[in-house]
């Protein structure tokens, strides 16, 4: 008897603990909800605010500059915060008021985010003001900003003969063999006053760099989005005055300081640029690192050439630059200097700009490289 009376006794304590311990899980359950929901996502914040507003649109002030080189951070924190503001559902208008200066590097990657997102989440979703500077919205319009968004344009695009001949900005997927010749005729066109030499070479850097997309740009499971898998974008000038070509190409891949040890080993990466085996190299080393490999390995195959072609050219004209821009890191090539940074700003895929002042380089050509040049106005 007293045995059972024990055996109930126990029975009821254990019974009186489980309860306590479901009583606390349940508080601890409580706890964390309201923690979870004073820690949202502050851009998830900004969008409840905004939407009992009467204006349905989240602003977003561009910066006074959108440039890679100059304002680097500030320029990759404004584009980022538009691709954050859309995916968690606002509706994002671009504030260009205030925006005073746009180099082609910084607009292209602008452009891209733009692009991608309208495609992705519809065209409703992003809107924008006009710049109050004519010369931005002139810049905006000439260089096909507005048209490739399907963005209605103010002002009429200027004639070629006037201060600076557009390539306007050029976006595609996998373009065809058969494609290729159409592509570097609209591109390079005899139009654009240059030797043929120098547009072989160009667009062998081109063609080289839309291969590289297709290959190594998009080789990872987040970035294989049927309307963004090997997408590239491209925009170039050619100034009628001072006769300086600026080439822009972009991909929102993966980057090179993640496709670049597909292709090489890190032993090699790291002999490249001459680090101990327990450095790990930096973004902006293993941009510099695969212009290194390009240069030693071009003799292994026809891939590779392409930058090194463009590099060669800067040399031949003692003027000129190359830039690349990949992740946090970036890389600049001149005539006299060589140099690699790691940046906060984080700049997704890869980026080249390159400039040539064609008539220096015209003058500063070897005579068998003149011979070979067909026809040059």
């Amino acid at each position: 008897m007293q045995r059972k009376l024990n055996q109930n006794v126990l029975r009821n304590l254990e019974q009186q603990r489980f309860n306590r311990r479901l009583s606390q899980k349940a508080k601890k359950l409580e706890r964390n909800r309201k923690r979870s929901a004073q820690k949202q996502h502050p851009l998830k914040k900004i969008a409840k605010k905004s939407s009992k507003s009467r204006d349905p649109w989240a602003n977003i002030e561009a910066p006074v500059e959108i440039d890679l080189a100059s304002n680097r951070d500030e320029t990759c924190e404004f584009i980022n915060n538009i691709k954050e503001y859309v995916r968690y559902g606002n509706r994002v208008r671009i504030n260009f008021e205030k925006c005073q200066n746009i180099r082609l590097s910084g607009l292209i990657v602008l452009l891209a985010q733009i692009h991608k997102l309208r495609l992705q989440y519809g065209q409703d979703q992003i809107t924008g003001t006009y710049p109050d500077s004519p010369r931005i919205e002139r810049l905006l319009s000439d260089s096909g900003f507005y048209k490739l968004l399907h963005v209605r344009s103010r002002k009429k695009t200027r004639s070629a003969s006037k201060l600076t001949r557009f390539i306007p900005f050029r976006s595609e997927q996998k373009p065809t063999s058969s494609e290729i010749p159409a592509l570097r005729d609209e591109l390079l066109g005899e139009d654009l006053k240059m030797p043929t030499i120098i547009k072989k070479k160009v667009f062998r850097a081109l063609s080289e760099a839309m291969t590289n997309v297709n290959h190594h740009a998009y080789k990872t499971k987040s970035n294989v989005f049927g309307k963004h898998l090997g997408r590239w974008w491209m925009v170039a000038t050619l100034s009628n005055r001072t006769r300086l070509f600026t080439l822009v190409f972009y991909d929102a891949g993966v980057g090179i300081p993640k496709t670049l040890p597909r292709r090489y080993p890190i032993e090699l990466i790291r002999g490249a640029l001459s680090l101990l085996p327990m450095i790990k190299p930096d973004d902006g080393q293993m941009i510099h690192a695969a212009m290194e490999l390009g240069r030693t390995r071009t003799a292994e195959s026809n891939r590779g050439k392409g930058l090194i072609d463009l590099a060669k050219l800067i040399d031949t004209a003692a003027a000129g630059s190359m830039s690349i821009y990949s992740r946090n890191g970036s890389y600049a090539y001149t005539p006299t200097l060589e140099t690699h940074k790691n940046h906060q700003g984080f700049i997704e895929g890869t980026l080249i700009e390159w400039q040539l002042p064609i008539d220096k380089a015209i003058e500063n050509l070897p005579q068998e490289i003149i011979d070979e040049i067909e026809t040059y106005d």
